[in-house]
């Protein structure tokens, strides 16, 4: 769990830790720890079942609001008491192309907290980034990506025409 976290940190990336911290009669875990994902992707349990579902629901919803958040959850046959702590909500890097002055402005704004996520024509190699996706279509690696209030976006690739077709 704890390994998770730290590789989780250390890209900035982004994650709740929810925690039982207080139990009250029969309860399936007396103490444990859960990680969310902005996602829903989840790492270890805080007990399964209707627990669990409401956990996530809460550590996704403080995920979104940026807020650690406390809440009880009652059981048929007893009381968790559980603490959800958000960690690290960076906001994102979109890099386009990571040729020497994308590496420049990557590794300044990973220091800065961001989270890098590298797209290139070519295959790259970076230790620090969230992501890396690389293609022979613009098209085709810009697929399922979000850009929202929370990410800036750097191109430093002589595509532009084609680049801006591919994004809304």
């Amino acid at each position: 769990m704890f390994e998770i976290a730290s590789e989780l940190e250390k890209k900035n990336l982004p994650f709740a830790l929810v925690t039982i911290i207080r139990t009250n009669n029969i309860v399936p875990r007396k103490s444990s720890r859960m990680i969310v994902l902005p996602n829903g992707e989840c790492y270890g349990t805080v007990g399964g079942g209707e627990a669990e579902r409401i956990a996530k629901k809460k550590a996704l919803e403080a995920l979104e609001k940026k807020e650690n958040l406390s809440f009880k959850i009652m059981l048929p046959k007893g009381e968790v008491e559980m603490i959800c702590d958000v960690v690290k909500c960076a906001r994102k890097l979109y890099m386009v192309g990571y040729g020497h002055v994308g590496k420049a402005i990557g590794e300044l704004l990973y220091k800065a907290g961001y989270s890098i996520h590298i797209f290139d024509r070519e295959k790259k190699e970076c230790d620090y980034a969230a992501e890396i996706k690389y293609g022979s279509s613009w098209m085709k690696i810009f697929e399922n990506i979000v850009i929202d209030k929370d990410c800036a976006v750097v191109v430093t690739c002589h595509d532009k025409e084609e680049l801006l077709s591919c994004v809304d």
